[in-house]
């Protein structure tokens, strides 16, 4: 660990350095609350072996996908993305974790193929986004979405308990089915 800070510091003073003799590359981010460059922000964030990657998940707002990196790393590193470019605040409305509530959108039959899912997982792992714009991504995911007021009450619920979200306490089944369809068998 102490290692990987050294490196980390260094590359960044270094950078910083190079930035400070070249100020045409010297810009503020156009997110918020960072006075870093994209580049510093991928080096502080990702370290140097992820640097790069995570530096075209800035530039181009896709979703953090260096496929060598550890789960827990891409975890930090997409927190440590958004609370640079956006403030602490930003970690208390959505974070990374809160991409477990996407399974809410799971076995809906209006959306046979899960593109809901896909897309509200894809979305969450996008650091440059801020929270309105990926609520709004993942809400318009289909023109009538009913079950994103679940997906709010399950960021909520994780925000604030400790305990699993289960679908059928918080939510109907009601919007998973396809309107006029006979469904046979015991309610569920």
């Amino acid at each position: 660990m102490v290692r990987f800070q050294m490196v980390v510091h260094y590359t960044i003073t270094v950078g910083f350095c190079f930035l400070l003799a070249n100020p045409r590359f010297v810009y503020s981010a156009p997110y918020g609350t960072s006075e870093l460059s994209d580049e510093q922000v991928a080096h502080k964030c990702c370290g140097q072996q992820f640097a790069k990657c995570c530096l075209k998940s800035i530039r181009f707002h896709r979703s953090l996908g260096c496929h060598q990196m550890q789960l827990e790393t891409r975890i930090a590193a997409i927190d440590c993305i958004q609370t640079e470019l956006f403030g602490r605040s930003s970690m208390k409305q959505l974070t990374f974790t809160d991409a477990t509530c996407c399974e809410v959108f799971a076995n809906n039959d209006n959306d046979p193929r899960g593109e809901c899912q896909t897309n509200c997982l894809n979305v969450m792992q996008i650091p440059t986004l801020r929270n309105e714009q990926k609520l709004d991504r993942i809400q318009t995911c289909m023109r009538r979405n009913p079950l994103f007021r679940c997906f709010k009450r399950c960021v909520d619920w994780s925000h604030t308990e400790n305990s699993e979200f289960i679908f059928e306490e918080h939510c109907s089944w009601q919007h998973k089915m396809i309107p006029g369809k006979l469904y046979i068998g015991g309610e569920v």
